[in-house]
C-alpha cells in the first residue's frame, strides 16, 4: 500500500496518490505523514485550500513536521495569503535540518513570501 502511494506520487499521478493517502488515513488516522504527503498532492493538483487543511491536521498531530509547515506555507502563498505563508514557512525553518536541500527550499520560499507580503502591504 505504501509503495503504491509513493509510486503514484513519484510518477506524477497526484490524484491517484491522494486517493491512496485518503484510504490509508481511513484505516489509520494516526498516519500523519499521509496528511503531509496528501497536502503535497493537493498543491500539485492546484487545490491549495485542501493542502492547507491537511498540513494543519498534520502539525496538530506532529508539531515539528517540517514538510507539513512548508506545504502549508506554499498553500497560503498560492492563495495570495503571504503573511500566513511567511508564518508557516518560519515554522518550517525552525524545525528543518540546519543544512541541505530542504533548508535551501525553505529559505527561498521565505524570501519570496516576505517580498510578496511587503508588496501586498504597500498596495
Amino acid at each position: 500500500q505504501k509503495a503504491r502511494r509513493n509510486e503514484c506520487f513519484t510518477s506524477m499521478a497526484y490524484a491517484q496518490a491522494a486517493v491512496y493517502y485518503t484510504e490509508a488515513l481511513a484505516l489509520d488516522p494516526s498516519l500523519f505523514a499521509c496528511l503531509s504527503n496528501r497536502a503535497a498532492c493537493w498543491l500539485k493538483l492546484g487545490t491549495p485550500e485542501k493542502a492547507i487543511d491537511d498540513a494543519k491536521a498534520c502539525v496538530a498531530q506532529d508539531p515539528t513536521n517540517t514538510k507539513a509547515y512548508f506545504r502549508m506555507g506554499l498553500g497560503h502563498h498560492a492563495q495570495g495569503e503571504y503573511r500566513e505563508a511567511v508564518e508557516a514557512l518560519l515554522q518550517a525553518e525552525k524545525h528543518a535540518p540546519s543544512s541541505g536541500p530542504m533548508k535551501k527550499q525553505i529559505d527561498e520560499a521565505i524570501r519570496m513570501a516576505q517580498m510578496k507580503a511587503r508588496k501586498q502591504a504597500n498596495a
